[in-house]
């Protein structure tokens, strides 16, 4: 994840914290669980990282070693399928491919060249252009994570301690596809 951002620059800490979900500590799940909703999707703001860290979440929903974590996982992704907006999604196309500009590469230079002690990531949004590709190409991301959301959601209604959650999300699904 090294050249994907979340709120607070880039977001090498965040499989780490993917990582505790499925782990022993409780207090590092607490911590993931944090940070999904604060760095991952910020104030319904997606960022480069949301999508990826989506299908990673996707992943783990089904695993036994995330059991305490699934009510929080899915009150993330509710909040990540929420931002969803089809009706954008021409907008979001043209914006993620500006003409003539190669975004990947240029997030990437922006990225190396930033002093250690800078606020990391921040010289990616000072370019407006650049920074709406990222948005748009996060939002078109999650658009195409739905489906997968829904799929791994569905198995979870019946489940006592989060069907009525997972219901809820798997119905927020089915209106954004």
């Amino acid at each position: 994840m090294e050249n994907l951002l979340h709120a607070y620059g880039r977001a090498t800490d965040t499989p780490a914290h993917l990582a505790a979900l499925t782990g022993d500590d409780d207090d590092a799940r607490k911590a993931a669980l944090y940070h999904l909703t604060s760095a991952i999707i910020h104030q319904g703001t997606p960022w480069s990282a949301t999508p990826h860290v989506v299908r990673e979440v996707v992943g783990v929903l089904d695993d036994p070693r995330a059991a305490l974590a699934v009510p929080g996982l899915l009150a993330f992704l509710a909040e990540v399928v929420e931002v969803v907006a089809p009706e954008h999604r021409a907008e979001f196309v043209t914006m993620a491919h500006p003409a003539g500009r190669d975004v990947d590469a240029e997030v990437t230079a922006l990225l190396d060249e930033e002093p250690e002690d800078d606020d990391e990531g921040a010289a990616v949004y000072e370019d407006a252009e650049l920074a709406d590709a990222l948005f748009a190409r996060s939002m078109l991301g999650i658009e195409e994570l739905v489906p997968h959301v829904l799929a791994a959601v569905e198995p979870l209604t019946t489940d006592p301690a989060v069907g009525p959650q997972a219901a809820e999300l798997a119905d927020l699904c089915r209106q954004k596809i």
